[in-house]
């Protein structure tokens, strides 16, 4: 006989059936607003002469709300990188809270680790406003003044 898996929705639902309080608590993980914010930088500016990036190096992208949950699975990374670049996607206190981006040549990379962020599996609300912050991590034959648009998906009570 086949198994049969339940989502965490349809086991919040069949609990709040049972007793309100036990089901969704949080109204945005069964329906709410999906926003995008799309933040375009350029890695390596360095006054009037661009330099090339660096490992280490930050980009900050946008302030997040409290009570915002990030949505790694639906975000990504485009630009025009002519070698090999990776992110971190964080913010101060975790630098790859959100995932990793992998770009190599003119392609767009979605946030992951491993095949799938953790944010992606276990959704943390932030309890604060939070500025998300890219670092730089393996950074081979990229340019300076490197244009990437980050885009960033997250979702909100509605």
């Amino acid at each position: 006989m086949p198994n049969n898996y339940k989502s965490d929705l349809v086991t919040k639902q069949e609990a709040a059936a049972q007793m309100q309080s036990a089901g969704v608590r949080d109204g945005d993980d069964l329906a709410g607003h999906l926003l995008y914010a799309t933040a375009v930088v350029t890695a390596g500016v360095g006054g009037s002469t661009p330099v090339v990036p660096a490992a280490g190096d930050t980009l900050q992208l946008v302030d997040l709300p409290a009570g915002a949950v990030v949505v790694p699975q639906l975000s990504h990374v485009t630009g025009a990188v002519s070698g090999t670049l990776v992110l971190d996607i964080g913010d101060a206190g975790t630098s790859n809270r959100f995932g990793k981006v992998s770009m190599t040549g003119n392609a767009a990379a979605t946030f992951s680790s491993n095949g799938l962020a953790s944010a992606a599996v276990t959704p943390a609300r932030l309890t604060d406003p939070v500025r998300m912050i890219a670092t730089l991590g393996t950074v081979t034959s990229v340019p300076g003044g490197t244009k990437l648009v980050v885009t960033i998906a997250y979702r909100v009570k509605g």
